[in-house]
This record gives C-alpha cells, sequence and structure tokens, in this order.
C-alpha cells in the first residue's frame, strides 16, 4: 500500500518492496474519505516490515503486510546511483 512507502521517506531508508499481502474487507467507495495508515513493525538486517491499513467511515476497509528490503543507493551495482545527486 502507498501508505507504507511514506513510511520509508519518513524513516528516511530507501529501500524497495520485497513481499506485499493486500487482504480486501470490504467494498472499496469512490469519493469517500479514507484514511490511510502504516507502521513499521519491525526490523531484522536489511529487512523492514510494515502492517497498513485503510479505513472508510471508521470501518478497516483493506488490511496489507509488507517486507522491504533497504538497498545502497551508493553500490555500483544499483541502477539509482547513477541519480544519486550527493556526489
Amino acid at each position: 500500500m502507498i501508505s507504507s512507502g511514506f513510511v520509508l521517506v519518513r524513516i528516511m531508508v530507501p529501500a524497495v518492496t520485497r513481499d506485499l499481502h493486500v487482504t480486501y474487507r470490504l467494498p472499496t467507495q469512490l469519493d469517500v474519505d479514507t484514511e490511510l495508515s502504516a507502521t513499521l513493525v519491525g526490523r531484522r538486517g536489511r529487512d523492514l516490515y510494515m502492517e497498513a491499513s485503510a479505513s472508510q467511515a471508521g470501518r478497516r476497509i483493506v488490511t496489507a503486510t509488507a517486507r522491504f528490503v533497504e538497498v545502497d543507493l551508493a553500490h555500483p551495482s544499483n541502477p539509482a546511483a547513477r541519480f544519486d545527486t550527493r556526489r
């Protein structure tokens, strides 16, 4: 879920999605306020584990668990290193 990506920005850790499991619990309505939440629930080495959810009108409509892997932007095998502006 997109809210998990915001957690990575907040903790300033560059990472990519390794696994993502989404459970749709209720139909998602359009044009309705939706509350998103995500939490970093654990970390082991380069792996970051998150839980996220979306709610509408106080009812949880989507839950998700994800595992992200921290990446080294300066590593030569990382194509993103070519765009690193810190050099």
